[in-house]
């Protein structure tokens, strides 16, 4: 274990004793107080354990069993019915909990190395596809279930991560799985699109002709090397444009459900990526997730379920059974799932955080075994709680938050040879101008934390916000206290294809910009000198490109040594450009 992955674990023991500590001194961490609220880091890590937990403890464990280390679709409900889906989830899952220390390497290794060995040689695939659904104890077919081209993608992400991340025998097993699955037959050859569904007789049904969950699709399709599909498969599915409100137009879902704006971002870190078509489909899921926010804030007066802190309209349990179309343009009955704000904390973060505190701390009733309930309605004359929990829900949820807080199963993920392929075959490249923060809304969202979560300023020095497109700072050089625009970068960002660092200025002030990286630090001082127009600061990186590939934090600076007067200036679209 290297030291930073010790530090990890150690902090999140330590969490985890203080959570121990306040349940054994009387406090019900379900209790929905106002006095025992708990701090967001603790109820991020208390439900990441809990889904965890789920996957871990819902799995077939008997290793006599020919369906040994398949994962429950759901639970306490439909104890023998397994999703292939959720055990993708859960082979990441187990990944998150070595790291947390949860179960140990060696434990994890075994289960995986199961799951992988059983896909590989005893459950029934077509052409390497597999049934959504089948027997937990058998590995059998269930009912009528159909052969799924996506339910077989995300199981091979998951399969995909563990082989990167454990190496060895797991990941041979995994490239087996992979190469052996023939992309091509899925396609239908007159119209360009994938299949839905097939079934045993060769009949297929439905097709994938507009924008959805299904990108991981295409790019794992792509990037096989034994039977790839041609990349015009990718560019012929329909992009249709959805409007709400102010926001920017966006790529939108058939029904805006929002675990389509979640499930392929959950391995594939399509930060400041774009595609031949100028889709960005990571700014893409940050509107769509704001938009379905704001559809909940507009008709909170029509459902007292929703709000500003409660929102988050995707597929889930309801009263009279599972809904799958439950997005934004169908509002359905009020209805609402934590895994909704929950998957979308990487577009969303402050937005998400505030929802997770509100179910935590005020619906003791949604909480349970497996940390919050599917979902939840308060429409009715008594408030209900989902009974059970679902896999795909409660692994979005765990994949999200880990890649929120370390960017793990997108730092594995993407090492993948297919992966790497697939985006280069369809043409994903860095976004030619990446925008810290124009101060108009428009920031590397998820990617960086600060103490003012929308502007990045330093608790210490907070400065005020003038207008809709500038930063005011009032600085004051007689305190000795330095101002500083501060960007912490949740996960080190790669800016070595970046030539500029720009941001402008107005002012009479000398400025001190510092670039940290994980081995050093670069630092560069600008002098201001126009105190009513703008000043263009270029910082030209061409000397140090190589050595900017892990940065962790930028800070803008008062040099304390230059400047002790009380003065004020305005800082504005700080961005990398190549």
């Amino acid at each position: 274990m290297n030291k930073n992955m010790f530090y990890g674990v150690f902090k999140r023991f330590l969490i985890i004793v203080f959570i121990i500590a306040q349940i054994s001194a009387g406090i019900c961490a379900c209790s929905g107080t106002t006095a025992n609220q708990k701090p967001e880091e603790e109820i991020l890590e208390l439900e990441s354990r809990k889904c965890f937990d789920f996957f871990w403890n819902e799995a077939n464990t008997d290793p006599g069993s020919l369906g040994y280390g398949l994962i429950r679709d759901r639970a306490p409900g439909a104890p023998d019915l397994c999703s292939i889906a959720s055990v993708g989830f859960g082979l990441s899952a187990y990944i998150i909990g070595v790291e947390s220390g949860w179960v140990t390497r060696k434990e994890a290794m075994k289960r995986v190395s199961a799951i992988l060995g059983m896909f590989l040689k005893n459950l029934d695939q077509f052409n390497g596809f597999y049934y959504h659904f089948v027997n937990m104890n058998t590995g059998e077919r269930d009912g009528n279930t159909e052969i799924s081209v996506i339910d077989t993608s995300i199981f091979l992400c998951g399969c995909i991560t563990a082989g990167e991340y454990f190496g060895g025998d797991i990941k041979t097993k995994a490239s087996a799985i992979f190469e052996r699955v023939d992309w091509s037959w899925f396609v239908d050859e007159s119209t360009g699109h994938f299949y839905m569904g097939a079934y045993p007789n060769g009949t297929f049904y439905r097709h994938w002709e507009t924008y959805a969950e299904q990108l991981m699709m295409y790019i794992l399709g792509t990037g096989s090397p034994t039977y790839p599909i041609e990349s015009d498969v990718y560019y012929k599915f329909t992009r249709n444009k959805g409007y709400y409100k102010g926001f920017p137009p966006y790529i939108a879902s058939v029904n805006d459900s929002l675990f389509t704006y979640q499930y392929s971002h959950a391995w594939f870190d399509f930060r400041n990526l774009t595609d031949e078509a100028g889709a960005h489909w990571f700014e893409n899921s940050v509107t769509a997730t704001k938009v379905n926010r704001q559809f909940c804030i507009d008709n909170a007066d029509k459902f007292r379920t929703l709000g500003p802190d409660a929102w988050g309209l995707t597929s889930c349990d309801r009263i009279d059974g599972y809904f799958g179309p439950n997005g934004a343009c169908y509002a359905a009955d009020g209805t609402l799932p934590p895994s909704g704000a929950a998957g979308s904390i990487v577009f969303t973060p402050e937005e998400t955080i505030g929802a997770l505190n509100n179910y935590y701390n005020n619906f003791p009733g949604l909480w349970g075994d497996y940390g919050f309930k599917d979902a939840f309605n308060l429409e009715g004359d008594t408030p209900w709680y989902g009974s059970d929990v679902i896999g795909i829900d409660k692994g979005i949820t765990l994949l999200m938050l880990e890649n929120y807080r370390s960017g793990l199963i997108w730092k594995y993920f993407m090492k993948n040879r297919y992966v790497k392929e697939g985006m280069k075959k369809l043409g994903f490249t860095k976004v030619k101008t990446l925008m810290l923060d124009d101060f108009d809304g428009h920031n590397v969202k998820g990617d960086w934390e600060a103490d003012d979560p929308a502007y990045g300023i330093s608790k210490e020095n907070r400065a005020s916000y003038d207008g809709k497109n500038s930063m005011r700072i009032d600085y004051d050089g007689e305190s000795g206290n330095g101002q500083c625009v501060s960007y912490k970068f949740k996960q080190p960002l790669c800016v070595d294809q970046y030539h500029h660092l720009y941001f402008a200025a107005k002012g009479n002030i000398q400025l001190v910009v510092e670039m940290i990286t994980a081995k050093c630090s670069f630092r560069k001082e600008f002098t201001i000198a126009r105190e009513e127009e703008w000043q263009t600061v270029d910082w030209t990186l061409t000397d140090i490109e190589s050595e900017l590939t892990d940065v962790d934090r930028i800070e803008i600076t008062v040099n304390p040594e230059k400047d002790d007067t009380r003065s004020t200036f305005y800082i504005d679209s700080v961005h990398f450009t190549n």
